[in-house]
């Protein structure tokens, strides 16, 4: 399953790079030109060794080369939580309530037994739960099917529940004829409990600060939809059509529960700009990373409010499968891509590089 780690790795300091204002999808179609505030750019010194820094102890988490990293929204402080066998991978993780666990999908290394068919090896992913005092691991939700998957778990407010995606794969002989995707909840409990289906065909779920509406993206013929509904994945209606938003993922609830950000395909922005604008490296440091470079199309982040209005272009990136959670007190974004770990203040349009390794699927602040 892993093991907690305590080893440290110096990081560069905060970095400012360009963010843009708000974007009108109309407008741009009209042929209305947009106009894109630029923040000033900064470019900090290299950190220091060991962990806490101005901001503390490390508050956010998320997953980078296979292992659960932590990291302090300075950037200055780095740790590796959970390191897994070579070939696995923990991605996903969430802090629960309280700050005690963190469940987190787990791909274990993939085992070829002989006489197996290559069309059936299919990898598979489960949820498990650290515990952060100890550092032990156990698992709360195993796949239930070869190349089944449960991952991008919630938590809900009281800590009793967590909310998922499972996708799975339809076999028929040795062919793939279809795919599952919903959404479930599991009682978060001694023992490992049966999962609820919630939303059928839904995924990349989020639950609102206050537990009471769930944000899901749906896949349609027209491409993906971002919907809301009630926890229970009730009165559901659509808040980001197709139409809007191209490749639409990772919703993600404002704190006061008024708004959505989710991260979906970048308009009329370059191929070359998928990993951050260049930018000079001080004293032989490496600025960002080069591996998210064309690893998909280029994406970015976007606002919109909880009744579908106010939609609003937050970054000009172009990053790779770029996912994002909001700070505690609700002010600032934290951003976790291909090329890089952001942290994005959206009412001054100051975006800051904070680390340069950057890491993959979700990323979780508390």
């Amino acid at each position: 399953m892993g093991r907690a780690s305590s080893d440290g790795a110096p990081l560069l300091g905060p970095k400012r790079v360009p963010t843009a204002g708000t974007w009108s999808r109309r407008g741009l179609q009209a042929g209305v030109s947009c106009v894109f505030a630029l923040a000033s750019c900064e470019f900090g010194g290299i950190g220091s060794f060991g962990f806490g820094g101005s901001d503390g102890e490390p508050r956010l988490i998320f997953g980078s080369e296979g292992s659960l990293v932590q990291l302090s929204a300075d950037g200055r402080s780095r740790k590796v939580i959970l390191a897994v066998p070579s070939g696995a991978v923990a991605r996903d993780p969430a802090w629960s309530p309280d700050g005690k666990q963190v469940v987190y999908a787990y791909t274990p290394p993939l085992t070829v037994s002989r006489g197996a068919s290559p069309a059936l090896i299919l990898p598979g992913t489960d949820l498990s739960l650290l515990d952060v005092a100890t550092g032990s691991t156990r698992q709360l939700l195993v796949h239930d099917r070869e190349g089944g998957a449960y991952d991008r778990p919630t938590w809900s407010p009281d800590g009793r529940t967590v909310y998922a995606n499972h996708v799975a794969p339809v076999i028929d002989g040795a062919v793939v004829r279809d795919t599952i995707e919903e959404v479930v909840r599991v009682a978060v409990g001694p023992g490992q409990a049966s999962p609820e289906v919630v939303v059928r065909g839904g995924f990349d779920a989020a639950l609102s600060p206050d537990g009471r509406y769930l944000a899901w993206v749906r896949r349609t013929i027209d491409g993906r939809t971002i919907e809301v509904g009630t926890n229970d994945g009730l009165g559901t209606r659509t808040v980001v059509p197709p139409t809007l938003a191209d490749n639409a993922s990772w919703p993600r609830f404002s704190r006061d529960g008024s708004k959505l950000v989710f991260s979906a395909a970048s308009p009329f922005t370059p191929v070359p700009t998928v990993t951050p604008l260049p930018r000079r490296a001080w004293l032989d440091a490496r600025v960002a990373s080069a591996r998210g470079r064309a690893h998909g199309v280029p994406m970015d982040l976007f606002s919109v409010a909880f009744d579908g209005t106010g939609f609003s272009r937050l970054t000009t990136l172009g990053e790779d499968s770029p996912s994002a959670s909001w700070s505690p007190d609700g002010t600032r974004l934290a951003l976790v891509s291909g090329g890089g770990v952001y942290v994005l203040t959206p009412s001054s349009n100051d975006l800051r590089v904070i680390d340069a390794a950057g890491g993959h699927g979700a990323i979780d602040w508390r």
